[in-house]
C-alpha cells in the first residue's frame, strides 16, 4: 500500500486547482517523466532482498496500480486500476518499446557493498577489460556471485611452456576448484555446478566451453563430502581446451571464466568463494596427464 500522504498530495492539488497537476494528467509524457514508477524493497535491506516477482497476465495477480476513492454514494470501496502489463498505454511516446519489450515494465537493480571485504576493489559498473583484481591481492581467494554476475577469470600461462618440453600429447586435464572452508555448512549452500566461458584478453565472451563434440557445454560439477575436510570441490574436464592451447604455438587468445549458473542468476545473489593456486587450505589444482614420445630417425 502506498502511504496515504502520497495520495493526499494529489487530493490537495486537486482541491487547490493546481494547473501543473492538470497538465500532468492530460499529458502522458509529462506524467511518466515526473512519476517514473515505484520500487519494491524488503523491510530489512541488510539481510533480505527481492529479485523479482511472477504474475499471470489478465488475472487477479497481474501487476497494477490501484487507486481507491470515495464519493457521496453508499459504496466506500470505489477504485480504478492501472494495469502495468501494457506499459506503452501509459508511457506515451516517452518509451519506444518493440513488440518483444512491450511487457518489460519492471527491472531489478542490485548493489553490493564490498568495502569491508578483500574484494573492495570490485566495481561492477566498470568496463570488463579494466575491472580485474588479481586473486593474490584478495587473500588468495576469488569469488563468483549471482545477481551481479561476478565471475572468476582463470589464466593458465604455463600451457605454452609444455610445448617446449618435447613432443607428446595431452591425455587428460582435470581442473579442481575448492570452496573456502567456513563459507558453507550444507551441500544446498553451494551451487550444484558452475559454467565455463571462453573470453579474450578484454574479457569479451565467446560462448561456453564445449566438449569434443563441439556442441555439449561442459560444467564444473560439485563433489560434496561433509565427513572429510578439504574433500568438497568442483571438478571439470578441460582436456579439449588444454589440447587446443597446447597445440597452439601462438600466444593464447582465449582464457576461461567461471560463472554462476545463468539459470539461477536472476533468482538469488548468492556468493561462492574459491581458493586460488596459492591458497594453502583450498587450493586450485590443474591435473595434467601427458604422454611424451621420442621420434628416432
Amino acid at each position: 500500500r502506498v502511504p496515504d500522504e502520497y495520495g493526499k498530495q494529489f487530493y490537495q492539488m486537486l482541491e487547490d486547482e493546481n494547473d501543473n497537476l492538470d497538465s500532468l494528467l492530460d499529458n502522458k509524457d509529462k506524467f511518466a517523466k515526473k512519476y517514473k514508477g515505484y520500487t519494491i524493497r524488503p523491510a530489512n535491506e541488510k539481510s533480505s532482498y527481492i529479485m523479482g516477482f511472477n504474475a499471470v497476465t489478465d488475472s487477479t495477480v497481474t501487476p497494477r496500480l490501484r487507486i481507491y476513492y470515495h464519493d457521496y454514494s453508499e459504496n466506500d470501496e470505489l477504485f480504478f486500476d492501472y494495469p502495468l502489463e501494457d506499459f506503452t498505454e501509459y508511457a506515451g511516446d516517452l518509451f519506444d518499446l518493440t513488440t518483444s519489450e512491450k511487457n518489460s515494465y519492471a527491472f531489478s537493480t542490485i548493489r553490493n557493498d564490498y568495502s569491508k571485504s578483500p574484494f573492495v576493489g570490485i566495481d561492477v559498473g566498470r568496463d570488463f577489460s579494466q575491472n580485474k583484481i588479481v586473486s593474490t591481492k584478495t587473500q588468495n581467494a576469488t569469488m563468483i556471485q549471482a545477481g551481479l554476475d561476478v565471475r572468476t577469470r582463470i589464466e593458465i600461462p604455463t600451457i605454452d611452456e609444455l610445448y617446449f618440453e618435447g613432443k607428446g600429447a595431452v591425455v587428460q586435464a582435470i581442473l579442481y576448484l575448492e570452496p573456502l572452508e567456513g563459507t558453507y555448512d550444507k551441500e544446498y549452500q553451494l551451487p550444484s555446478s558452475l559454467e565455463l566461458y571462453l573470453v579474450d584478453k578484454k574479457n569479451r565472451p565467446y560462448g561456453q566451453v564445449v566438449d569434443f563434440d563441439q556442441a555439449t557445454p561442459i560444467t564444473a560439477e560439485l563433489v560434496f563430502n561433509n565427513e572429510i575436510k578439504g574433500r568438497t570441490y568442483y571438478k571439470v574436464d578441460l582436456t579439449r581446451f588444454i589440447r587446443d592451447e597446447y597445440l597452439s604455438v601462438q600466444d593464447p587468445y582465449f582464457t576461461l571464466q567461471i560463472a554462476y549458473p545463468q539459470s539461477e542468476i536472476g533468482s538469488c545473489v548468492d556468493q561462492l568463494l574459491l581458493g586460488n593456486q596459492k591458497n594453502l587450505e583450498d587450493e586450485l589444482i590443474l591435473e595434467l596427464y601427458i604422454s611424451y614420445y621420442e621420434i628416432k630417425e
